[in-house]
Formats: C-alpha cells, structure tokens, sequence
C-alpha cells in the first residue's frame, strides 16, 4: 500500500460508490500493512469520517453516516475501538 492510501480514501468518500470504496480500501490496508501500520491507518480513517459527521455540511454529514455502515464489516485493529470526540457514550 502506498502512501497515498489516505488521499485515495479522501477522494473515495467524495464520489458514487464511496462507502463501498472505503470498505474496499480498509480491507486491502488490513492485509497488507504491518499490525502497527494499520492501526495508524485506521486511526486516521476514523478521525477523517467522524471529522465528517461533526462538519456544517449535510452532505458530509450524510457521507460519513454511509461511511460507517460500510465500515462495520471491515477488519479493526482493535477489539474494541473508541471513538473520537466522546461520541459514543461507554
């Protein structure tokens, strides 16, 4: 994976087809970065989406919404993953 895997994730949640995209791009990042690796990608990823949801902008609101169904099926680095900003309550 190169490093241009985050602006290639960028760019897929701005067109059609994006949620599935991101799925996609989740899931090659999972097998083929290090343990470590992917974890720092993720991290961004999920910064990126929830930056999204927290934005003015219904349209970026809505995509990131698609963004995290499409994710829920994808591999995680973690068991279980916080969530930034203190969106989810414990």
């Amino acid at each position: 994976m190169t490093s241009s895997t985050l602006f290639d994730v960028e760019a897929a949640l701005k067109r059609d087809g994006a949620p599935e995209a991101l799925a996609a791009a989740v899931d090659t990042a999972f097998r083929e970065l290090t343990t470590e690796s992917f974890a720092r990608f993720e991290q961004q990823v999920l910064r990126r989406v929830f930056d999204l949801l927290l934005s003015n902008d219904p349209r970026e609101k809505l995509g990131s919404l698609a963004a995290m169904d499409a994710l829920i099926e994808s591999p995680s680095g973690a068991q279980e993953v916080s969530m930034p900003y203190g969106l989810i309550p414990k």
